[in-house]
């Protein structure tokens, strides 16, 4: 659905260019009443008017913090502080792949995932802890599909990754969890300072830190309750002008998107 956000831009959007339509309509029964030609000036007031209004309308696709993947290149990036988002647009018949190593602050290799999306199967392959296996969940249909690698130290070293909100590994890594063949302790020794998106990486699109957000915030209206969905980024709040709307509000990398508005009548479930 649309977000009540970039609804209100829509709308804002729609009044400009019928703002504008009906300037150039009257403009013309001018024109055509007087049997003559746009003088200059009347062509260039259209033309400034039509470049307004081309800055005025908002894009639907805010980068909300994305960063463009580039492959090969060393990125601070503190994962065990912030869980990394990555957004792939890949189908499962192209059999790409998702590639991300991590390093210590002196750029020496603690780990990796490399995780492969085919038709018939979904694999995913832990650096220097054990070797490639099969992924058992399935994977959202979706095309768009963001993952959130989480690396922690709460009990012991353990690598989550997230797939449009759906777990798909959960991996203590030691060395009695890992493949001894394979496993290493620079997993259990060094601190995640920094990324990088391997030459293997054919699916990845963009990355961010996961977006973190304290407390919804409404322009206009008064939030009476909020539900908070940490592992979607998004929140349901309960909002009200003249009497309580239930609306969603979406948890962007700067905070909760902001210049939200109640809706004034009905109830939009999103």
């Amino acid at each position: 659905g649309i977000n009540a956000e970039y609804g209100d831009s829509l709308s804002k959007t729609l009044n400009i260019l019928v703002c504008f339509q009906v300037f150039r309509h009257q403009v013309y029964l001018q024109r055509t009443n007087a049997n003559s030609q746009l003088s200059s000036s009347e062509m260039t007031t259209v033309s400034w008017l039509y470049l307004l209004l081309m800055v005025a309308i908002p894009t639907a696709s805010a980068d909300q913090g994305w960063i463009k993947k580039e492959r090969s290149v060393y990125i601070d990036y503190d994962l065990e502080q912030n869980p990394l988002e990555i957004k792939t647009k890949n189908k499962p018949e192209d059999g790409k792949s998702l590639y991300v190593m991590f390093y210590n602050i002196d750029e020496v290799q603690i780990g990796g995932i490399l995780i492969t999306m085919k038709l018939d199967k979904n694999t995913q392959y832990i650096e220097h802890c054990s070797p490639e296996g099969l992924i058992t969940e399935t994977l959202p249909a979706a095309t768009e599909k963001i993952w959130r690698i989480t690396l922690t130290r709460n009990s012991g070293v353990r690598l989550q990754v997230h797939c449009n909100g759906v777990v798909v590994l959960d991996k203590k890594i030691s060395q009695s969890t890992c493949d001894r063949n394979n496993y290493e302790d620079t997993w259990d020794e060094k601190l995640a300072a920094k990324i990088e998106f391997g030459e293997m990486d054919s699916a990845s699109d963009s990355y961010r830190a996961q977006p973190r957000c304290e407390k919804p915030t409404i322009s206009f209206g008064k939030i009476f309750s909020e539900d908070k969905d940490k592992e979607r980024g998004a929140a349901r709040v309960t909002c009200s002008i003249y009497k309580p709307y239930v609306m969603e509000i979406k948890c962007q990398s700067t905070g909760w998107s902001t210049g939200t508005k109640c809706p004034k009548f009905g109830k939009v479930l999103i």
